[in-house]
């Protein structure tokens, strides 16, 4: 029991929760936070905004981030903002989110395009899909993800064309994909395997 929960205890509680998806049970931990007479800071604000994202609870977390400065004289970051696109993009409301970084006072983040791009992808919307990619080649124009996730969800929408040219684009300018890879450990052994790599003399067998 800890005696004294000051904002890291409590902040470390309502991120756990965060952490494996139990939404409400985070905003009822932010709820005796501030009941506690305990002050929220930056921190505490992102593992709430997360909460929020990962639960689907969009007004919540709407409302949350717009009590940041006004009651709780927290000013947001672009850390916070990337986590309210995220809100809406999990939520499937890609317009929202889209309007949302365009209003974002920093200037958009590659955080907050990320998000949107992998909204579009659950999604399925193409265009805004291609808007977010380009911001982010803008952004990390060597960053190879990017560059597969709008091509996966070129192909999924059937643009064979279109997805060709990502390709073709990644090959000239020796944009590559890191493969995937994992390791198993079997005995005294830790035995290491990397998409593509068929070098293990079991490669037959596995």
């Amino acid at each position: 029991m800890i005696a004294i929960k000051d904002v890291v205890a409590w902040t470390t509680m309502i991120n756990a929760n965060a952490m494996h998806g139990n939404g409400k049970e985070a905003l009822f931990l932010f709820e005796k936070m501030l009941l506690s007479m305990v002050k929220p800071d930056s921190v505490t604000f992102i593992c709430v905004l997360s909460s929020c994202s990962h639960s689907r609870l969009v007004e919540e977390g709407v409302q949350i981030f717009n009590s940041m400065s006004k009651d709780h004289l927290v000013e947001p970051n672009a850390i916070h903002y990337s986590c309210v696109v995220d809100i809406y993009s999990r939520a499937g409301r890609l317009n929202e989110a889209y309007e949302f970084i365009q209003r974002m006072p920093m200037g958009p983040t590659a955080g907050a395009w990320k998000s949107l791009l992998a909204g579009c992808r659950v999604y399925k919307n193409v265009e805004l899909a291609k808007i977010s990619a380009k911001k982010l080649f803008e952004i990390e124009p060597s960053r190879s993800r990017d560059y597969v996730a709008l091509c996966n969800i070129l192909v999924t929408a059937k643009l064979w064309s279109e997805a060709s040219k990502i390709r073709m684009f990644m090959k000239e300018s020796g944009i590559t994909k890191t493969p995937g890879c994992s390791w198993l450990h079997v005995g005294n052994r830790v035995h290491n395997f990397v998409a593509g790599d068929k070098s293990n003399m079991e490669n037959d067998k596995i």
